[in-house]
């Protein structure tokens, strides 16, 4: 009966700790800033491409009238897309919404829809929501 107490009170703290943690991320309100590719996860094989390795130079850049852009360099060609944003809080995490203005290949989710949800794992840090479709999670830091 004390262990089953006593893992109680452990469970008690830990989901604690994880809340507290989580309420202290959020995203920036210092526009504009911008958010640069810096790892990709690969979904089925669980590698991690970054610097060189990776395959293209792809940025976010978000204002303080909630639009953003999104560029993607491949080689020498240039990619820009643009839309709005809103940042929405639920208990256990914080998102971005991104809706984009018109279609593009650089639309990174699982259907055709012209969104993104971008996950904030720190002040500093996001990765978008494509795991679930065995796509690689492209993870972003914020450079200014």
């Amino acid at each position: 009966m004390k262990k089953l107490g006593l893992l109680l009170v452990i469970g008690y703290f830990l989901i604690s700790c994880s809340k507290e943690e989580i309420n202290m991320i959020s995203f920036p309100d210092d526009y504009p800033h911008k958010w640069q590719l810096v790892s990709v996860l690969t979904g089925l094989s669980n590698t991690s491409v970054s610097g060189d390795q990776l395959p293209y130079f792809e940025e976010y850049i978000f204002n303080s009238d909630n639009t953003f852009s999104k560029t993607r360099v491949v080689e020498k060609s240039t990619i820009v897309a643009t839309g709005s944003f809103s940042v929405d809080k639920s208990d256990d995490k914080i998102s971005l919404s991104l809706s984009y203005n018109s279609e593009s290949e650089i639309i990174d989710n699982c259907s055709k829809e012209l969104t993104e949800i971008l996950l904030i794992t720190s002040s500093k840090s996001f990765s978008n929501n494509v795991l679930a479709c065995d796509r690689g999670r492209m993870n972003y830091s914020r450079v200014d």
